[in-house]
Formats: structure tokens, sequence, C-alpha cells
């Protein structure tokens, strides 16, 4: 079987953005310590969802925080 390349709307290509970030990725993204991160969860200027044991920030609010700052 001929393997093909992974079409641009595939979504599980390698391109594509992820629906959420854990706060250690929005931290080094942002090149902001994890603990700045957590604290503006914690005083809700970041907004977070809690999925299992990990805490996750959605696309859009990653994108507003790159856009506008928290």
């Amino acid at each position: 079987m001929q393997r093909t390349k992974p079409d641009a709307t595939d979504a599980t290509a390698p391109t594509a953005k992820p629906e959420a970030y854990r706060v250690g990725d929005v931290a080094e993204r942002l090149s902001l310590a994890y603990r700045t991160i957590h604290r503006a969860i914690r005083t809700g200027r970041i907004k977070a969802i809690r999925c299992g044991g990990a805490v996750l920030i959605p696309r859009a609010e990653f994108e507003r925080i790159c856009e506008k700052g928290f």
C-alpha cells in the first residue's frame, strides 16, 4: 500500500492546531514561568478548564492572550 501525505484539511495532520494547551506549553510559548500562568488562571485573568488531572487552556483563550495579553 502506498503512503500518502496528510491533507491540509486532515485534523490528524501534524500542523493541526490543538484545541487546548497545557499550562507548561503556554508558559514556554510565551516565555513566561509556569507559576505565572498558573497564578493568572487562579486569579481569573486566564480562562482554563480541568480535564482529569490536567489544566488546559482553550485555543481561543491562548490566541486572546497572544493578541491582547492577560
